[in-house]
């Protein structure tokens, strides 16, 4: 099973994001609010997957934290970011992120399982 970091700033939905993950078998390294802890526990951790908001509680995006932990680690590794908007409404994520992938909230459990199943299969 997959070692994941979630980046949600509302408490709620990133307790059931741990739950549902835990129950699938994945490990949780780190559940955080900001960017700069989902930076820092990133480059300690060295997640398989991030789970991640992409509006965080201290103003960085979770798009300009995945460019920056893909930096720091010099290793690409799979996000969901899980929004309202599309992929499509974000054309600066180009081809820079190897492995993305959104959910759409709300999100339905078997959204969040097939969505971690489908990327790390990628």
């Amino acid at each position: 099973m997959a070692r994941i970091l979630i980046v949600e700033d509302d408490v709620i939905i990133a307790t059931d994001i741990q739950s549902i993950l835990k129950s699938h078998g994945h490990v949780i390294v780190g559940n955080v609010r900001s960017g700069q802890d989902a930076i820092q526990i990133g480059k300690i951790e060295k997640p398989d997957l991030i789970i991640m908001d992409i509006l965080l509680a201290d103003r960085i995006s979770g798009i300009e934290v995945g460019f920056i932990v893909e930096s720091a680690l010099r290793k690409r590794i799979p996000i969901i970011y899980l929004t309202a908007l599309q992929k499509d409404d974000f054309p600066e994520l180009g081809d820079q992120l190897h492995k993305c992938a959104f959910i759409s909230k709300p999100f339905k459990e078997e959204d969040l399982i097939e969505g971690v199943a489908r990327i790390l299969q990628e």
